[in-house]
């Protein structure tokens, strides 16, 4: 193709028709200009459509890691219901001047004292994080995944640190007066009566079911934020493949 140019200007030349070579020359160099251009737009075309397969492969990560975190969240929420209706059950007893020691009583005193982490599944979201949050097009769903991960979890946590907070405490009293029973969610008392007397343990039984009360309530709205986003990510997954 440049042979094919070069023996035109050439012959252009012998010629001697400058007005025609000029004509040629300004023709030349549009031409290579709209190539240049159409190269650019088709070097941008394949840029957009990279990053479009890479925000569809980031949105199927974070709903692949927010269901994790979903079946996570639902598995501690069923725990802390089960420690707060055994501390409530409980502290019933132990206030009861009339009670007394059953074997049954063991898998209470084990409750109380389990304790189910959660932990946000976040790889996908860390490398959302590195790439830049602006591939998620969608303005609104970019908001809202960024709200859920950086200020909901920090929430969650927050309420997590006022229980981890009193696990010292909460050994202290497991080692005075409980032993571990036929597995680690039976825990049962030295003494049934010491235990019935002892004020500090019952302070300590009282302030760890308000303690996971309140732990419940963060963890019921970071469950909400998390199947909102959920759906508005299935949403635009769902919309981008009636596109294709």
């Amino acid at each position: 193709m440049l042979k094919f140019f070069k023996r035109i200007r050439k012959n252009l030349l012998k010629q001697g028709n400058l007005k025609s070579y000029l004509f040629y020359s300004i023709g030349e160099i549009l031409l290579v200009m709209i190539g240049i251009l159409l190269a650019l737009q088709v070097n941008n075309w394949n840029e957009k459509r990279q990053e479009k397969k890479l925000e569809v492969k980031l949105l199927q990560g974070l709903m692949s890691d927010l269901n994790g975190s979903i079946n996570d969240m639902s598995r501690t929420l069923r725990t802390d219901s089960i420690m707060i209706t055994s501390g409530e059950q409980l502290i019933q007893i132990l206030e009861d001047d009339t009670s007394t020691y059953r074997e049954s009583m063991d898998q209470l005193f084990g409750w109380v004292e389990v304790w189910s982490p959660f932990e946000p599944r976040m790889m996908t979201y860390e490398n959302l994080s590195s790439i830049g949050y602006s591939i998620i097009s969608n303005e609104t769903l970019q908001s809202n995944i960024i709200y859920l991960f950086d200020n909901v979890y920090a929430t969650q946590r927050t309420g997590a640190a006022t229980l981890i907070s009193a696990y010292p405490k909460q050994l202290d009293m497991i080692f005075k007066h409980l032993r571990t029973g036929k597995d680690i969610v039976h825990k049962k008392p030295n003494d049934f009566e010491k235990i019935k007397k002892d004020e500090e343990y019952l302070n300590y039984l009282s302030y760890m079911v308000e303690a996971r009360k309140t732990f419940v309530t963060y963890s019921k709205n970071t469950l909400e934020q998390m199947i909102k986003v959920k759906n508005q990510i299935d949403l635009e997954l769902a919309s981008r493949s009636k596109k294709k």
